[in-house]
């Protein structure tokens, strides 16, 4: 049995005022050795933090359960902790699960943000990696990231205010060259998946009547909309 803490867990739902028993969590009974996909459908529904107590019926013994958990933000790294250990420890970064499931401890994760997968697994056992932490109350925390460190936020360049002469999105030739992948010339207007940038000075005006979904879009300069 785990208990879940609500935390960040609610995301963008709104008017939870209107479900009290979310506020402090909820309390939900699974079957140790299998398998376990929590999806949120299409509600869009996301977390950036949540916090699971085991039961402190676990054993080492037990057997382990796997939980694979949907999310629809991007998400470049998810912290974990387990009982205050620190949270770079070998056992709880990313792409711990191992092969064998003998081998699996307590907090062993795995994240994939592949925009077509974007689930992230983890282990939940009665097995603690570290004897001078075992605790009767086993908690485990979970700290999303979108993006870390200086992979976050580039610097914009200085530059001069952005150009009265307006740019069209749908005008190849209104775009650089030099900004786009060379096996594309024939068509260098940004393409599905692909990052777009905005260089300091432009104004761009996005005329499109259907848009492509980018993968980013980071504007230095100025970008209007019809």
């Amino acid at each position: 049995m785990v208990s879940v803490d609500r935390e960040e867990y609610l995301g963008d739902l709104e008017n939870y005022t209107s479900y009290p028993w979310l506020k402090s969590g909820w309390t939900v009974p699974f079957v140790t050795g299998h398998k376990y996909k929590l999806h949120w459908g299409t509600v869009g529904l996301d977390w950036d933090q949540m916090s699971i107590t085991l039961s402190e019926r676990w054993a080492d013994s037990d057997k382990s359960i796997y939980f694979v958990h949907n999310f629809t933000d991007v998400r470049q790294a998810y912290d974990t902790s387990v009982n205050g250990l620190p949270k770079d420890s070998d056992f709880y970064k990313n792409d711990t699960i191992s092969l064998s499931s003998k081998d699996w401890q307590l907090g062993n994760n795995v994240l994939y943000n592949e925009t077509e997968v974007r689930e992230f697994h983890f282990i939940v056992n009665g097995k603690q990696p570290e004897p001078e932490k075992i605790t009767d109350s086993r908690k485990i925390k979970f700290v999303g990231h979108r993006c870390i460190g200086d992979s976050c936020f580039e610097p914009i360049p200085e530059g001069s205010e952005c150009a009265e002469d307006v740019r069209m999105w749908s005008n190849p030739n209104d775009w650089d060259p030099a900004l786009n992948p060379e096996d594309r010339k024939a068509a260098p207007i940004p393409l599905d998946g692909e990052d777009v940038l905005i260089p300091s000075g432009w104004n761009m005006h996005f005329d499109l009547a259907d848009s492509p979904q980018f993968d980013k879009i980071e504007i230095n300069g100025c970008l209007s909309f019809l």
